[in-house]
């Protein structure tokens, strides 16, 4: 099978159709593997958070979510693993459907107690920030930090304007609560992902899907370092 060389920045001329989900979140845990693997093990006997652990939880969850928007169906594009350099986490999903155009941030959680009774994970949203177990996570922030590179660089490609969604994934976790509603951010536990992809009215024809899939595919669409919001953008909330 063919694959690219995989790394945190898009590479020209390569096709970032052949990334596997999870591929590079799970490339910069191999990266960040203690030397020492008798202390590898350790960490992973004793179930440690660390960076790497984090890593991997995540390319499970972005493999898993991959599985699931495969029964979107033949009319949709998705790519995978797309790059956008050493600082900023990649964009597990790039979803191009009738409806429109989404990045999904995908992350993984584990409960504490498994099979105790604690084993539930509850997502707690207040307006922009996220809590689970207590922690504060910035998932929000990424996710509409990559609709906006998105936006930007798919818009550049095709040379009209591109409008593109902001979902957060969020695997492992069984609820969801909103205390405050996000910013132009969906947040979604994995089970919610497909239905809510498939509830919105069509408004892209056949042609605009494989125009847009087929510069998101190219790796030179990603190669603008910029990664902020362009002059004029508007998220696809402005459209649905």
């Amino acid at each position: 099978m063919a694959s690219n060389p995989l790394g945190y920045q898009a590479i020209p001329g390569t096709d970032l159709a052949l990334n596997p989900p999870g591929a590079i979140s799970l490339e910069r845990a191999r990266d960040l593997r203690p030397a020492n693997p008798l202390r590898a093990g350790a960490e992973r006997l004793l179930s440690l958070r660390t960076d790497e652990a984090w890593l991997r939880i995540t390319a499970n969850a972005e493999r898993k979510v991959a599985v699931d928007l495969e029964r979107l169906g033949s009319r949709w594009r998705i790519l995978h693993a797309i790059p956008v350099g050493p600082d900023r986490p990649a964009i597990s999903h790039l979803v191009v459907g009738p409806p429109g155009v989404f990045t999904v941030v995908t992350r993984g959680f584990r409960a504490l107690h498994p099979r105790g009774p604690l084993d539930r994970v509850e997502a707690q949203v207040m307006g922009d920030e996220i809590k689970i177990y207590g922690s504060s996570w910035p998932y929000l922030k990424e996710a509409r930090a990559q609709a906006w590179r998105s936006a930007r660089a798919l818009s550049g490609a095709v040379g009209w304007q591109v409008f593109v969604r902001p979902v957060v994934a969020l695997v492992g976790v069984d609820e969801v609560r909103f205390y405050d509603i996000p910013n132009r951010v969906d947040v979604l536990p994995r089970r919610q992902v497909v239905r809510f992809l498939q509830g919105f009215p069509t408004r892209l024809d056949p042609a605009f899907i494989e125009d847009v899939y087929t510069a998101a595919r190219l790796g030179d669409t990603w190669l603008d370092p910029a990664g902020r919001s362009p002059e004029g953008y508007s998220d696809g909330y402005s459209e649905t």
